[in-house]
């Protein structure tokens, strides 16, 4: 298998011209320490403003309110250049698959999944919703502090819920390393010894295996392990739309 996947395509138009021209001009004030106002009260910051929308839209006739004329924004030759350009531009993705990637393609796909979701937790910056009914109690929603009705007016979120989405990732990445190994983990507590074959009383062409010492296997611990996979496998499916940065 070959797997290269590019960057995506960025977007430049009449507004990063601008910014390019007045390069010295923070391109996000409200994010500085001394706020928006202080760059409106430049001329530089007004005049790369005023720029960037000429650019987009050329000259626009105004309401008596000095807003624009929504039905007369019409976009400029330069931004109808730009969008031509960047539809035509492709992200480069190229792949080659193997015959021998899907003999067992459960395995193969794990050692691509496994350092993906390592990355996506290392570098995320937001949180998709994730259901009470996947998390532990103490991580639920119904176990963080309450929101008040103001938080849930602007779309606030409970203090789980960052948390919540951290135990979904560690889930699944547990799943997929536990995939790639070789070998499951031993649950036998006594291994069975002298293994042999006695034909079947109502068929002498068919065996069954049988042992001179039956050994002892925890069939408990074996399902804990095997249902925490499942489960690890059934919450990548289930917010595999989550899964962006």
């Amino acid at each position: 298998m070959k797997v290269k996947i590019g960057n995506y395509k960025n977007w430049f138009g009449p507004y990063q011209i601008a910014d390019k021209v007045f390069f010295w001009v923070e391109k996000y004030p409200e994010l500085q320490e001394v706020g928006a106002e202080y760059y409106e009260s430049r001329w530089d910051y007004r005049a790369k403003e005023w720029f960037g929308e000429f650019l987009s839209y050329g000259f626009q006739k105004k309401d008596p309110n000095n807003k624009y004329l929504d039905d007369n924004r019409k976009d400029s030759w330069l931004s109808r250049l730009c969008s031509w350009i960047y539809n035509k531009r492709k992200r480069n993705i190229k792949v080659k698959i193997d015959k021998w990637d899907t003999w067992s393609m459960d395995h193969t796909l794990a050692y691509i999944i496994t350092p993906m979701l390592k990355q996506l937790k290392e570098t995320k910056q937001g949180a998709p919703f994730v259901d009470d009914e996947d998390v532990p109690e103490e991580l639920k929603s119904t176990a963080a502090t309450p929101l008040t009705d103001d938080e849930k007016s602007w779309g606030a979120v409970d203090n789980n819920h960052f948390a919540r989405w951290d135990y979904v990732l560690d889930e699944m990445i547990w799943a997929f390393e536990q995939h790639m190994l070789d070998d499951e983990p031993d649950f036998w507590i006594e291994q069975p010894v002298g293994m042999y074959f006695e034909p079947c009383e109502d068929n002498p062409k068919l065996s069954t295996m049988k042992y001179d010492k039956e050994g002892e296997f925890d069939h408990g611990a074996y399902k804990v392990y095997h249902d925490r996979k499942a489960n690890g496998f059934k919450l990548f499916g289930k917010y595999y739309q989550g899964l962006w940065d």
